[in-house]
């Protein structure tokens, strides 16, 4: 593959991810001006073979690899290569993880409200229900808000039903965030909690929340 055809590439995939060619660099050659640096003919075959793996393993569903680029088999276990986009949709956890790693790639892009617009996407493909009300996956649910299981298990343990009538949680502490969480989504195990919620909305990111309490 040519100089020129790595660089379609990267530029098809930053329009498509709406991120600077640089940190597209970032991400499949290691450097912010690895384009710069396949243009001037200074990369390595082998590394620019690295990156275009990089591409084909992460390529975005919705867009069409370019007919005329022979494409490289995406690796087992690889984005493009275990989540299509329908795949995605069935799965929380894979949901989850490719709106996380847009979320970055927003972050180390400058853009913040991008980022912010991911990680919300992340917390609602992690609040999905199972037809009996429950959150459908608890590692996606605990990835979105980058909690451990045990906050997810200590919760449900105190607060779920009417076990919780009359405790508090502290202001922005881990169980406040999974609480509010499980409630917005709709889990029927935390149904009393929803009506308080409605009277004490959670503050503003980066600010503690008021405490829940089931009273």
């Amino acid at each position: 593959m040519s100089p020129d055809d790595v660089i379609r590439l990267g530029r098809a995939y930053a329009r498509s991810r709406g991120l600077a060619l640089s940190t597209v660099g970032r991400l499949a050659g290691g450097q912010g001006a690895f384009f710069q640096r396949v243009a001037a003919g200074r990369v390595t075959i082998r590394r620019a073979d690295r990156a275009v793996q990089w591409f084909s393993d992460h390529w975005p569903a919705q867009l069409a690899w370019p007919e005329d680029l022979l494409r490289p088999e995406p690796q087992p276990g690889s984005l493009a290569a275990s989540a299509v986009e329908d795949d995605v949709a069935e799965d929380p956890v894979k949901a989850v993880r490719a709106a996380l790693d847009l979320a970055r790639a927003r972050t180390e892009a400058g853009d913040r409200e991008g980022a912010r617009r991911a990680e919300a996407a992340a917390v609602a493909a992690g609040s999905r229900l199972r037809p009996d009300g429950r959150i459908a996956s608890v590692p996606a649910l605990c990835d979105a808000l980058h909690l451990s299981r045990d906050v997810y298990y200590d919760v449900v343990r105190r607060f779920a039903g009417r076990r919780g009538i009359g405790r508090r949680t502290r202001c922005g502490s881990a169980s406040d965030r999974m609480l509010r969480a499980l409630a917005n989504a709709g889990d029927t195990r935390f149904a009393l909690f929803r009506a308080r919620l409605e009277s004490t909305p959670e503050a503003p990111s980066r600010t503690a929340p008021e405490p829940l309490s089931a009273g």
